[in-house]
């Protein structure tokens, strides 16, 4: 069955979609990075969260995150990218 695609999704290209897919297929909808899904809600940034979990960040990882990271995970809107950045910035170390 395949799902409808969010906006990040259309931004990803085939492979990177076919490797999403693939995650969901193989863990389902839960896993290590539900603080990290959590943490996208609430930034309204819960659309990201596939992206998140292909590149297995988790509540350790997130904290030491750069723009550099962000970009190469696929995270183009800028806008977005800087929302995720600015809240990264603020967890410091003391996330994890």
């Amino acid at each position: 069955m395949r799902e409808e695609h969010s906006p990040i999704m259309e931004n990803l290209g085939v492979d990177e979609e076919r490797e999403v897919q693939h995650y969901h297929e193989r863990n389902g909808n839960s896993g290590s990075g539900d603080g990290v899904r959590v943490w996208l809600n609430g930034l309204g940034l819960g659309r990201y969260a596939p992206v998140f979990e292909i590149h297995e960040v988790d509540d350790e990882v997130l904290p030491l995150l750069t723009l550099e990271d962000l970009k190469d995970m696929g995270i183009s809107a800028v806008g977005s990218r800087r929302k995720m950045f600015c809240a990264i910035q603020k967890l410091g170390k003391g996330f994890s």
